[in-house]
């Protein structure tokens, strides 16, 4: 695999179990030829999502 290639297996949002894997962002691991456009590495993603999900339910009254 290719230095910074945008592939499934070194994005934070793949799902990893002991028997499939799949994306948590997509319905299909696009990114398998390593052009994904909502791959990411930030290992600070889900904490930056969920803060942005918090600040918005409480904009949006949900």
């Amino acid at each position: 695999m290719e230095k910074g290639c945008h592939s499934c297996l070194n994005c934070v949002k793949l799902r990893r179990s002991n028997t499939q894997a799949s994306c948590l962002a997509l319905k299909e691991l696009v990114g398998r030829n390593g052009n994904c456009w909502a791959y990411s590495n930030d290992p600070d993603f889900w904490k930056r999502y969920e803060k942005a999900v918090r600040q918005y339910a409480a904009v949006h009254g949900q």
